[in-house]
């Protein structure tokens, strides 16, 4: 399924491969980019390419959850295996930009008045930013750590610790996509990623 494969496969075996890179680094440290949409994402263990059902939004849904989950068992095993590498997660909370008329949808896009409503409830692309910007570059950023914005539903607002939701804390989950991604994408971690000490 092309968001599930775009938006979490590719950045899994990315990192994976890019692991002697990153470790040969003073601090390094990998930023997964999640969305508000995670918390309604849902685990479909036997539909993860969507090949028995398919919705838009649960799909882009259930691969958002996927990078908040791939950023928090990566720090988990970072710590575990001695790798020396940090990893965060982030969501831009509503920002405006081109998704909401271009991204998945199962209906009609938000277009005309509705898009001029939608508008006026969220960030700019420059406010919406700012907890990635926190979670790659802030020397504060805390390992594992998830950010977002502090307002009412974290739609809006600065830079702020977020909410992680219940799927993405269920450990057992979080390995099981992690076996899961490595058998799909043939990148083991284990191959690449080496003991460092600091």
């Amino acid at each position: 399924e092309l968001q599930f494969g775009s938006n979490h496969l590719g950045p899994f075996a990315l990192t994976g491969l890019l692991m002697p890179v990153l470790q040969r680094a003073d601090a390094p440290r990998v930023m997964s980019t999640s969305s508000i949409v995670a918390r309604v994402g849902r685990w479909q263990w036997n539909n993860l390419n969507a090949e028995r059902r398919y919705s838009a939004w649960g799909a882009y849904a259930l691969s958002k959850l996927a990078n908040l989950a791939f950023a928090r068992e990566l720090q988990r095993r970072s710590d575990l295996e001695g790798w020396g590498v940090t990893s965060t997660a982030a969501h831009p909370g509503g920002t405006s930009t081109n998704l909401q008329v271009t991204g998945p949808r199962d209906g009609r896009p938000v277009e005309g008045a509705a898009k001029r409503r939608m508008d006026r409830i969220m960030q700019t692309v420059d406010e919406g930013i700012r907890p990635a910007l926190v979670a790659a570059a802030s020397p504060t950023a805390l390992p594992g750590a998830y950010y977002g914005p502090n307002g009412a539903m974290e739609v809006r607002g600065a830079a702020s610790l977020a909410w992680v939701p219940f799927p993405a804390r269920d450990a057992s989950a979080l390995v099981r996509l992690w076996d899961v991604s490595e058998q799909l994408t043939g990148v083991r971690y284990a191959e690449h990623a080496e003991t460092v000490s600091r």
